[in-house]
């Protein structure tokens, strides 16, 4: 629970999409909340504890309400976002009728965000530098010794994630892309006609072509470029431009 009954707290991975997912909800619904970045390495035992998830796979974003208890996956943290905005006749990131269509969009977002994810490993795998930067400031200090820590996380997360990546693939990413490029085409620039859930959970799955640029994220022009999926980004140009369209005009500022 957030602390005194107060503002909710929101634990979240910086750099996550499932993270930015959640982010991007609670802001749309004009929700203020306290963001908690957590660190792997230090964070977990905490985590559990403070959650109460001592079994199974413990994943964030998270989110802890002042009444409704403890949220786990960022589609049900939206969701809870959709039910308390604090603005009057905002509309609904989940209209009642689009509710079931949102839900298989957002699988099928979550499909493409598992390649992108397998992506990142390999490029971290490969980049010792891209690999310490995600470091603590004071272990980044420590020479040889954060390459091996930095390696160990590494490990630790593929194998966290080894059965989603285990069903990733560009075949099954392309085939998402297509349906949302068809769908958008369909719908006059909208997932499902107007802004919802589903037009959030695909613009951030449209970052397996290509990061997002400046204001909404900080990459330097290395990484941005490290993790930009080349086949991808010439097959999809015009769901960069879509996706950039729908953060400039719905990400709240």
């Amino acid at each position: 629970m957030g602390k005194g009954g107060g503002k909710p707290e929101l634990v979240g991975l910086l750099g996550s999409a499932w993270t930015l997912k959640a982010r991007w909800a609670l802001k749309t619904q004009e929700i203020k909340y306290d963001f908690i970045p957590y660190s792997p390495i230090f964070g977990a035992w905490w985590l559990r504890y403070r959650s109460g998830k001592w079994n199974g796979r413990l994943t964030t974003p998270i989110l802890f309400t002042p009444n409704d208890g403890v949220l786990f996956e960022s589609f049900d943290i939206a969701q809870w976002a959709d039910d308390h905005g604090s603005v009057p006749n905002t509309p609904s990131l989940f209209p009642a009728d689009k509710v079931e269509d949102i839900k298989k969009w957002n699988a099928a977002s979550d499909t493409a965000l598992y390649f992108a994810r397998a992506q990142v490993y390999k490029v971290l795998a490969q980049n010792r530098a891209a690999r310490v930067s995600l470091l603590p400031p004071f272990m980044k200090a420590l020479g040889p010794l954060a390459d091996a820590v930095s390696s160990w996380m590494l490990q630790q997360f593929s194998s966290k994630y080894a059965d989603t990546t285990s069903i990733a693939s560009i075949e099954k990413t392309r085939a998402v892309l297509k349906s949302l490029r068809a769908a958008i085409k369909e719908n006059n620039g909208y997932v499902l006609g107007s802004f919802t859930y589903a037009d959030i959970t695909m613009a951030v799955a449209v970052q397996v072509v290509a990061p997002v640029g400046p204001p909404f994220s900080k990459l330097s022009d290395d990484r941005r470029a490290a993790l930009t999926n080349h086949e991808l980004q010439e097959e999809f140009r015009d769901l960069l431009t879509w996706r950039d369209g729908i953060f400039q005009k719905h990400f709240p500022n």
